[in-house]
């Protein structure tokens, strides 16, 4: 009998478990809109502007503009992510913009700014690398970016370089952050 219980609590316990890890990313992605990360990217760029400006500045300072443009109001989904991307990956290519050096290419870029902004890591980064992006950078900028959205780093002026990242020695060692090792 005492197994039983034993075999049942841990049933229900499960089933919380994954019934969190199904719904509470859905959740959050529905709270986060585009305005949401524009705001963070324009931030994470150093763009000194406010909330309701982020747009505006992504788009006519710099030449950030996802597929379909910008609508601040709309939910951010991971096809918006993946076209946001695009965008900043070739404004980099074209010398518009120059990341931070703690965030130093598009999928750090993008995924650091789409976390800060309270989307699930998991879903930023399966966009990401769909788009096209590199899945490690992404990985390191989703944690970035959710260290802040934690009030852990702050953004801006004040933006804290990244330490550690893959490190070198040996064969096929890494740099640091955003430099792939091969």
């Amino acid at each position: 009998m005492r197994a039983n219980k034993r075999k049942w609590l841990a049933l229900v316990v499960a089933l919380f478990i994954m019934g969190g890890l199904i719904f509470i990313p859905g959740r959050a992605m529905a709270k986060t809109t585009q305005g949401d990360i524009a705001f963070k990217l324009a931030s994470l760029l150093g763009l000194d502007v406010k909330s309701e400006d982020a747009v505006t500045a992504l788009t006519e300072w710099v030449g950030i503009v996802p597929s379909g443009g910008w609508d601040t109001t709309a939910l951010a989904q991971p096809t918006f992510i993946s076209t946001l991307f695009t965008s900043v990956d070739n404004a980099i290519a074209k010398g518009k913009i120059s990341p931070p050096p703690a965030l130093g290419n598009a999928s750090t870029l993008v995924a650091a700014a789409c976390t800060a902004a309270g989307m699930p890591s998991a879903i930023v980064v399966n966009a990401i690398v769909k788009a096209g992006g590199d899945k490690v950078n992404a990985s390191t900028g989703a944690s970035y970016g959710a260290s802040i959205a934690a009030g852990v780093l702050t953004v801006g002026k004040g933006l804290v370089p990244l330490t550690g990242g893959p490190s070198g020695g040996g064969a096929g060692g890494g740099g640091g952050v955003g430099t792939q090792s091969r």
